[in-house]
Protein backbone atom coordinates (compact mmCIF):
# COMPACT_ATOMS: atom_id res chain seq x y z
CA UNK A 1 0.00 0.00 0.00
CA UNK A 2 1.73 3.25 1.14
CA UNK A 3 4.81 1.46 2.47
CA UNK A 4 6.57 1.46 -0.91
CA UNK A 5 6.33 5.19 -1.68
CA UNK A 6 9.56 6.68 -3.05
CA UNK A 7 11.82 8.62 -0.69
CA UNK A 8 10.56 12.14 -0.10
CA UNK A 9 6.91 11.27 -0.79
CA UNK A 10 4.89 11.13 2.41
CA UNK A 11 1.60 9.38 2.99
CA UNK A 12 -0.96 12.16 2.42
CA UNK A 13 -3.62 12.87 5.02
CA UNK A 14 -6.22 15.62 5.19
CA UNK A 15 -8.69 16.59 7.89
CA UNK A 16 -12.16 15.58 6.75
CA UNK A 17 -15.36 15.28 8.80
CA UNK A 18 -13.55 15.36 12.16
CA UNK A 19 -11.24 12.49 11.20
CA UNK A 20 -8.07 11.98 9.18
CA UNK A 21 -8.55 10.51 5.73
CA UNK A 22 -5.99 8.65 3.66
CA UNK A 23 -6.06 9.46 0.01
CA UNK A 24 -6.75 6.35 -2.08
CA UNK A 25 -3.48 4.67 -3.01
CA UNK A 26 -4.72 4.42 -6.62
CA UNK A 27 -4.48 8.22 -6.90
CA UNK A 28 -0.70 8.02 -6.48
CA UNK A 29 1.15 8.54 -9.76
CA UNK A 30 4.60 7.01 -10.04
CA UNK A 31 7.04 8.65 -12.44
CA UNK A 32 10.74 8.27 -13.18
CA UNK A 33 11.63 11.35 -11.15
CA UNK A 34 8.84 10.83 -8.61
CA UNK A 35 8.00 14.51 -8.98
CA UNK A 36 5.17 16.13 -10.79
CA UNK A 37 4.70 19.78 -11.67
CA UNK A 38 1.97 21.85 -13.29
CA UNK A 39 -0.82 19.66 -11.98
CA UNK A 40 -4.25 20.68 -13.20
CA UNK A 41 -7.81 19.70 -12.41
CA UNK A 42 -10.56 19.22 -15.01
CA UNK A 43 -14.15 19.97 -14.00
CA UNK A 44 -17.44 19.59 -15.81
CA UNK A 45 -19.81 22.35 -14.73
CA UNK A 46 -23.50 21.80 -15.47
CA UNK A 47 -26.26 24.27 -14.72
CA UNK A 48 -28.92 26.47 -16.27
CA UNK A 49 -29.10 24.26 -19.37
CA UNK A 50 -25.38 24.42 -20.08
CA UNK A 51 -22.45 22.05 -19.65
CA UNK A 52 -18.82 23.20 -19.83
CA UNK A 53 -15.44 21.64 -19.18
CA UNK A 54 -13.02 23.85 -17.24
CA UNK A 55 -9.35 23.21 -16.57
CA UNK A 56 -7.95 24.71 -13.37
CA UNK A 57 -4.19 25.25 -13.54
CA UNK A 58 -3.76 27.91 -10.85
CA UNK A 59 -4.56 27.36 -7.19
CA UNK A 60 -6.32 28.38 -5.03
CA UNK A 61 -9.31 28.78 -7.38
CA UNK A 62 -12.31 30.80 -6.18
CA UNK A 63 -15.72 29.85 -7.58
CA UNK A 64 -18.57 32.29 -7.06
CA UNK A 65 -20.87 34.95 -8.48
CA UNK A 66 -18.35 37.82 -8.37
CA UNK A 67 -16.69 39.06 -11.53
CA UNK A 68 -13.42 38.69 -9.62
CA UNK A 69 -13.97 34.93 -9.13
CA UNK A 70 -11.66 32.59 -11.02
CA UNK A 71 -14.74 30.68 -12.19
CA UNK A 72 -17.96 32.67 -12.28
CA UNK A 73 -21.40 31.11 -11.71
CA UNK A 74 -24.13 33.61 -12.58
CA UNK A 75 -26.93 32.74 -10.16
CA UNK A 76 -28.47 34.83 -7.38
CA UNK A 77 -28.19 31.84 -5.00
CA UNK A 78 -24.41 31.59 -5.50
CA UNK A 79 -22.38 33.74 -3.09
CA UNK A 80 -19.82 36.19 -4.48
CA UNK A 81 -17.06 33.93 -3.11
CA UNK A 82 -18.84 30.60 -2.65
CA UNK A 83 -16.08 27.95 -2.59
CA UNK A 84 -12.37 27.62 -3.03
CA UNK A 85 -10.65 24.65 -4.66
CA UNK A 86 -7.07 24.28 -3.55
CA UNK A 87 -4.14 21.95 -4.09
CA UNK A 88 -2.38 20.71 -0.95
CA UNK A 89 0.35 18.98 -2.93
CA UNK A 90 0.66 17.33 -6.33
CA UNK A 91 -1.77 14.57 -5.42
CA UNK A 92 -4.37 16.11 -3.11
CA UNK A 93 -7.07 18.66 -3.91
CA UNK A 94 -9.63 20.12 -1.52
CA UNK A 95 -12.86 22.11 -1.66
CA UNK A 96 -13.93 24.51 1.07
CA UNK A 97 -17.19 26.43 1.51
CA UNK A 98 -16.41 30.11 2.17
CA UNK A 99 -19.37 30.75 4.50
CA UNK A 100 -21.75 30.83 1.55
CA UNK A 101 -25.34 31.95 2.10
CA UNK A 102 -26.92 28.93 0.43
CA UNK A 103 -24.54 26.08 1.30
CA UNK A 104 -22.35 23.72 -0.68
CA UNK A 105 -22.72 19.95 -1.01
CA UNK A 106 -20.09 17.33 -1.80
CA UNK A 107 -21.59 14.03 -2.92
CA UNK A 108 -24.90 15.14 -1.36
CA UNK A 109 -23.34 15.90 2.05
CA UNK A 110 -23.44 19.49 3.28
CA UNK A 111 -20.02 21.03 3.81
CA UNK A 112 -19.17 22.72 7.08
CA UNK A 113 -17.94 26.24 6.19
CA UNK A 114 -14.20 26.99 6.37
CA UNK A 115 -13.23 23.31 6.56
CA UNK A 116 -11.33 21.70 3.65
CA UNK A 117 -12.65 18.44 2.23
CA UNK A 118 -10.62 16.15 -0.03
CA UNK A 119 -12.02 15.83 -3.55
CA UNK A 120 -11.26 13.05 -5.99
CA UNK A 121 -12.16 11.90 -9.47
CA UNK A 122 -15.90 11.21 -9.69
CA UNK A 123 -16.93 13.54 -6.85
CA UNK A 124 -19.79 15.99 -7.39
CA UNK A 125 -19.96 19.45 -5.83
CA UNK A 126 -23.39 21.10 -5.80
CA UNK A 127 -23.87 24.86 -5.57
CA UNK A 128 -27.45 26.07 -6.12
CA UNK A 129 -28.54 24.62 -9.49
CA UNK A 130 -24.95 23.95 -10.55
CA UNK A 131 -23.33 20.53 -10.50
CA UNK A 132 -19.53 20.47 -10.63
CA UNK A 133 -18.13 17.04 -11.54
CA UNK A 134 -14.49 16.26 -10.83
CA UNK A 135 -13.41 14.69 -14.13
CA UNK A 136 -9.70 14.05 -13.68
CA UNK A 137 -6.33 15.29 -12.49
CA UNK A 138 -3.64 15.97 -15.07
CA UNK A 139 0.05 16.68 -14.79
CA UNK A 140 3.17 17.36 -16.74
CA UNK A 141 5.86 15.00 -15.50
Amino acid sequence: MWDDLPAGIEMPTVFVDESWLLVDENDYVETESNTCTNRSLILQIKGHGESNHVTITSFPCIIGRSEKSDIRLCDKFVSRKHIVIDKIDNFIYTVMDLESSNKTFLNQSELIPNRPYVIKKGDIINISDYSINIITFLGVF
